[in-house]
């Protein structure tokens, strides 16, 4: 999408209404009201598979037309020249009028270089925000109550990839709304600077440039499961990659990084320069507490047996850094990982 110049986009009428219920279907959709029963002949809206069925037929409908993005009942067209636009409207309009379905002219946009689709707007190689979305962030009140903090974490959450380290910006708030917290909140200073910090990083609107997979890309990344894609900076150029957030767990505390799994000889975060990490236990390494007469620790490897397996006998289990082999009782020296 990044070297696409023309865009359009159609909303359909009435969405789920224009498609019709089997009939065998229809007493399925009975309701009553003011005395009277109804069925529907057309899906409604609030059924379990109603979603389901739309964008079913809305994908068959757009079926080997690869320049059509579609999402329930909106449609963006999207190509990189003029005459190609052209003709993929043209094939569009033609299969919406053999499936009946009818778009609604006063919120269709066709032929424009910009153009708000899902609450971003698309053009020249970018993506950025709806106007109407960055207004209601602006005019968003202080919450109150939890309630109200999970509106407003959801109305700013959906900017999230905009945001750098939205999460650690974001906590002070989002730990108001976790399980066991007051519905009467208290809010301090660092709930105010939180409040304030969202709201600016969104009222200054943003820009991401969408990714060219012709270019060359560079992934970022901290030790941990978590990174970040983008293609190569170039000068004046705003990243591409979204900012993915990152939480930390309730265990883990600011200054003090999470254990990093590196394999057998990792340190974990109590390790200080000085001690040696854990060590590697190979098939016959020795628990500390080994003396001569006295048989050798289990492996630590998967499936490892310890000196005292013998057919019949099911292998000692998989020992991680601070396992105990099966047969370990108290006063018999412990399988030889050693806790860091």
């Amino acid at each position: 999408m990044s070297e696409d110049k023309y865009f359009s986009k159609l909303d359909l009428t009435k969405g789920y209404h224009q498609i019709r219920v089997r009939p065998l279907d229809v007493h399925k959709t009975a309701f009553v009201t003011m005395g009277q029963h109804y069925e529907f002949l057309r899906m409604p809206f609030g059924m379990v598979n109603s979603g389901m069925t739309m964008t079913r037929a809305v994908r068959r409908l757009l079926e080997r037309m690869d320049n059509v993005v579609d999402y329930i009942d909106d449609l963006l067209v999207r190509t990189k020249t003029w005459e190609e636009h052209l003709q993929v409207l043209e094939e569009l309009f033609k299969r919406l009028k053999a499936a009946n379905l009818v778009a609604r002219p006063t919120k269709c946009e066709l032929g424009a270089t910009q153009v708000d689709f899902l609450g971003h707007r698309l053009g020249r190689g970018t993506v950025g925000l709806q106007d109407c979305n960055v207004e209601k962030v602006k005019d968003a009140p202080r919450p109150t109550t939890k309630k109200e903090i999970r509106s407003f974490l959801g109305l700013v959450g959906y900017y999230e990839p905009f945001i750098p380290n939205f999460a650690a910006i974001a906590a002070p708030l989002s730990d108001l709304t976790r399980k066991g917290q007051s519905n009467k909140i208290v809010w301090g200073e660092p709930q105010e600077k939180a409040h304030a910090a969202l709201k600016k990083a969104v009222i200054s609107k943003p820009i991401l440039v969408l990714p060219d997979v012709n270019k060359e890309f560079v992934l970022r990344t901290d030790a941990s499961d978590i990174g970040s894609l983008s293609p190569k900076d170039t000068p004046g150029t705003p990243p591409a990659a979204g900012c993915g957030p990152s939480s930390l767990s309730p265990k883990d505390t600011p200054g003090t990084p999470p254990a990093v799994d590196c394999g057998p000889s990792s340190l974990s975060p109590k390790d200080t320069p000085g001690t040696p990490p854990a060590a590697d236990c190979g098939p016959s390494s020795l628990s500390p507490k080994d003396t001569p007469g006295t048989p050798p620790a289990a492996g630590c490897g998967p499936g490892s047996l310890s000196p005292k397996d013998t057919p019949g006998t099911p292998p000692a289990a998989d020992c991680g850094p601070s396992s105990l082999s099966p047969k370990d009782t108290p006063g018999t020296p412990t399988s030889g990982g050693l806790r860091p």
